[in-house]
């Protein structure tokens, strides 16, 4: 019971461990065993091998003795032929001794025999008395085991069924938040849905924000480049009454330039009869020259009627301040060169009349002939002789190219980055007057004598009241029809 009660008080792998020692050990001893086994069996065999040599050299010797006592005259009879009785002690002495010998060894196998049976069975109860402990502890094992197998299959039927129990309440578990989930998930998609429609309706209030943010801007540049077109309006509005005046300049010293000439005697304002009824009167037509020597005869006081115009639209109301300012500005700085003013009630209708005027006469007199244009302006002028007429044409046509080249540098744009082109574009006064002075440079000039100057200061005169009536009529034109509409009115469209 105490070895029980040990068993009892070891843990199970302690007693796995205790059988796989005593499995081994009865292993070790069943080895041992049969080794003895075979040992004592080859022993046997020779004991019994022994035995039988034994128990023949007994019947040899019986026979041996048989025979000496059945056969004695014979032997006596044999005895006598060895010569002496020491041979036959000799021979006896060594069959005793051999005898001895034999009894000796038999002697020492008998007891090696008995020793090596007796150490056999000691051994073998030895083996047997631990064979039985050993199964004796086995058995005991055996049984620690089947109450250990019993435990382990109680632990797996009540972990068994505890696996069961919570694989049922975790399938209650799964099934409640899988029925959660799915409630969950159809709120989602219905959320889902709903947010959709909103993302949908954000992106069309997004998209017409977009548009209406687009159509502000293109309206913001709109309304930036109408400004800044207002203001680059305002700006060249200004600077054409500028220009107005800087005509109105050009204007006086051409007239102070005519004037010279006049007095000088180089042509005279009243043409002789002969003159007048030639053939520059059937070339000229009275309406043009009427017309251009209104043009002509309306300019020394048009700036004066520009000013007064000007001045009195400075007092209209709904006008933007800054054009009141600047239209304030270039009123008192005609004011104070000198200018003269007319009365309010025939500046605009001047003004009117004036700029239809210049719209109607200004394709047909850019559509006549060169020949025809210059008659008309030297008409004006009072110059009616044909041979000056005819020396002004054929000028006219040698410097068509130098014309055309100076038409180009005064209709381009100039090269100090002012908007109008002001490079060459009034004849130059001191060459002029030099010219006119009768200065000659050259022999051919001295050749010519007077013919020769003249012909050298009408064709500087020409060329000057040339170019200059030619943008002097298309400035004008500009500006009357500006003053007649105005950047208000353009605005307004």
């Amino acid at each position: 019971m105490s070895s029980v009660s040990w068993v009892a008080e070891k843990s199970a792998s302690e007693v796995v461990v205790l059988l796989k020692n005593a499995y081994t050990v009865i292993r070790e001893k069943e080895k041992d065993l049969t080794l003895a086994a075979e040992i004592g069996r080859s022993l046997l065999d020779n004991n019994k091998m022994l035995k039988s040599k034994y128990e023949g050299l007994l019947d040899q010797v019986r026979r041996y003795q048989i025979e000496s006592s059945g056969d004695s005259p014979d032997e006596t009879a044999s005895m006598r032929l060895i010569p002496n009785q020491r041979a036959r002690e000799a021979v006896i002495e060594t069959l005793e001794r051999k005898n001895s010998e034999t009894q000796r060894l038999l002697d020492n196998v008998i007891q090696t025999n008995e020793a090596l049976s007796q150490a056999n069975d000691r051994k073998t109860r030895k083996l047997e008395h631990e064979i039985d402990l050993l199964r004796g502890n086995l058995d005991i094992a055996a049984d620690k085991i089947q109450e250990l197998e019993e435990g382990r299959k109680q632990l797996q039927d009540r972990a068994r069924r505890s696996d069961e129990r919570e694989v049922e309440q975790q399938q209650t578990e799964d099934k409640a938040m899988f029925q959660q989930v799915t409630e969950k998930l159809s709120t989602l998609k219905a959320e889902n849905e709903n947010l959709l429609t909103s993302k949908k309706t954000v992106e069309e209030k997004l998209t017409n924000a977009l548009r209406d943010l687009s159509e502000l801007r293109k309206q913001f540049e709109q309304f930036e480049f109408t400004r800044k077109g207002y203001d680059n309006l305002q700006e060249a509005y200004d600077r054409q009454f500028v220009h107005i005046s800087q005509l109105n300049e050009s204007l006086e010293e051409h007239r102070h330039v005519l004037s010279r000439l006049r007095d000088q005697g180089l042509w005279s304002p009243t043409p002789s009869s002969s003159e007048y009824h030639g053939d520059a009167r059937s070339t000229v037509s009275s309406s043009t020259l009427q017309g251009h020597r209104l043009t002509t005869t309306a300019k020394p006081s048009l700036l004066g009627e520009l000013e007064h115009a000007w001045h009195k639209g400075l007092q209209v109301p709904g006008q933007p301040p800054a054009m009141r300012e600047s239209r304030s500005d270039v009123a008192s700085s005609t004011s104070r060169r000198g200018h003269p003013r007319l009365r309010p009630s025939t500046s605009f209708a001047k003004l009117r009349d004036l700029a239809s005027m210049t719209e109607q006469n200004l394709t047909s007199f850019y559509n006549a002939p060169s020949d025809y244009a210059m008659e008309t302006i030297l008409a004006s002028a009072g110059i009616t002789d044909r041979s000056i007429l005819e020396k002004a044409a054929r000028f006219l046509q040698d410097d068509e190219d130098a014309l055309l080249e100076d038409d180009i540098d005064l209709f381009g744009p100039d090269r100090t980055g002012s908007v109008y082109g002001s490079h060459d574009l009034y004849p130059c006064i001191p060459n002029i007057l030099s010219k006119c002075g009768g200065s000659p440079s050259s022999s051919e000039q001295q050749n010519q004598g007077v013919i020769g100057q003249i012909t050298r200061s009408l064709r500087s005169l020409f060329r000057a009241v040339w170019r200059w009536c030619r943008f002097a009529v298309i400035l004008t034109a500009a500006v009357m029809i500006n003053l007649g509409q105005g950047p208000d009115a353009m605005l307004e469209k």
